[in-house]
């Protein structure tokens, strides 16, 4: 072959990439653009009349190429009223922005186990989907992603997720509860704001934060765990949550934004560890049901005159550690409270975190586990307010120790470990 043979040929094949390269075609109804011919793949292109079951395969073949599909453009399928499912195959790495926003009649979408993130609003309005199973691939969860998702009542957040980000699940209504895996660090700004169905939340003990406004409006949230990673509170963080009736905050916190519980209507005690340094205005505004908070600072922590705003504190109960009780009756923004002393504690050891009492608050029943010895044994006592033994035994990690028989209120649970450790804290019954 001459020179200039081989250099037509060469201009030829660069000439026919050039044109083939962002060519859109179409196959058994969904639209395909060419993203590269070497190797040859195509995205999922703009389909915005689709309608039907969009079963996407992981090749195509047209003009006699054979393409692979890799991933799924940028509002591909945005305000497709009628698409109802969508399949989506291993081969597709990557989705793109907006992709499935506003497909309202969208029931069920399988998400391939290759994709590592769902960027900005990708089910945004999709407010026909019910279910979704986020695959262990999935490191983050954008902003706006289930926004409105009003019929979502089950997620599945895979193991991989490290973050979710704002407003990822706001106003999923009908979501009702939600398992995070230890592998997230971070809930973003208001990433469930008024999800009016949820009633339970699990975190993971990775968190680190709980954001701004993350669960304001949750109307229906009856209990929340707070796990021992989590250094503050945002800023409205658990605001209008009205049936909240009980929150333990663990030792690792050290800080309480404004706003954080204001207009949790039913929230009846609260504790608070001598870890926190500081307590936002309106931290607890318009708790008009609370009766008891328990306290464990030896001198009293400086506070706005507003923490408790709207609180009849007269008619609150103040749980101090004693000997303190005429430091908090002068004491700005405690000294209103009806002071009395809660015996006997201290609070589990968190550098060593040998174990962790969960679900606290309880209601039926709860569990103590171990890190280090999750197999072993100890012994308990329940202790009263008024310093009276309730409950006491002898049990193993993780089997359930019943508080049937035990009425609502702030009680000490006494541990003593294989080892002789000795700890206590304090136990909120619901």
């Amino acid at each position: 072959m001459s020179m200039k043979t081989f250099c037509l040929a060469l201009l030829a094949i660069i000439l026919f990439h050039i044109n083939v390269f962002g060519q859109e075609f179409n196959v058994d109804g969904i639209n395909y653009k060419v993203t590269s011919m070497n190797p040859a793949t195509v995205e999922v292109a703009l389909n915005s009349s689709f309608k039907g079951n969009a079963n996407i395969p992981d090749s195509v073949t047209n003009a006699s190429t054979m393409y692979k599909v890799t991933s799924i453009g940028e509002r591909a399928f945005t305000g497709c009223y009628h698409l109802y499912s969508a399949s989506i195959p291993n081969s597709v790495i990557s989705i793109g922005t907006r992709a499935f926003e506003r497909c309202s009649r969208l029931t069920s979408v399988n998400i391939s186990n290759t994709i590592t993130s769902l960027r900005e609003s990708t089910f945004d309005g999709c407010s026909s989907l019910t279910s979704i199973n986020i695959p262990n691939s999935v490191i983050t969860i954008g902003r706006f992603v289930f926004y409105a998702c009003t019929s979502l009542t089950s997620v599945n957040i895979g193991n991989g997720v490290k973050s979710i980000g704002n407003f990822a699940f706001s106003d999923c209504t009908g979501l009702t509860s939600v398992n995070i895996p230890n592998s997230v660090t971070s809930i973003g700004m208001r990433a469930f704001q008024f999800c009016k169905g949820l009633q339970s939340v699990i975190l993971s003990d990775s968190i680190t934060s709980i954001g701004e406004s993350s669960f304001v409006g949750c109307s229906n949230l009856t209990s929340i765990n707070i796990p021992n990673s989590v250094m503050s509170i945002g800023e409205s963080a658990f605001k209008d949550c009205y049936r909240l009736s009980s929150v333990y905050i663990p030792n690792s916190v050290n800080s309480i934004s404004p706003i954080a519980f204001s207009r949790c209507t039913e929230l009846t005690s609260v504790n608070i560890p001598k870890s926190v340094t500081t307590i936002g205005s309106l931290a607890f505004a318009f708790c008009s049901g609370l009766k008891s908070v328990t306290v464990h600072w030896n001198t009293p922590l400086e506070i706005n005159a507003n923490v408790f705003e709207n609180v009849n504190v007269m008619n609150v109960t103040l749980y101090v550690p004693d000997g303190t009780q005429d430091a908090y009756r002068i004491a700005p923004g405690w000294k209103d409270f009806e002071i009395a002393v809660i015996s006997g504690v201290h609070d589990f050891d968190v550098q060593d975190n040998l174990v962790q009492v969960f679900p606290n608050p309880v209601s039926h029943s709860f569990t103590v586990s171990s890190r280090d010895n999750p197999e072993g044994n100890f012994s308990y006592t329940i202790i009263d307010v008024e310093g009276r033994i309730v409950s006491q035994g002898n049990s193993s990690y993780i089997k359930p120790i019943s508080t049937e028989n035990l009425a609502t209120g702030n009680y000490i649970i006494n541990i003593i470990t294989e080892q002789g450790k000795q700890l206590s804290q304090t136990l909120i019954k619901n």
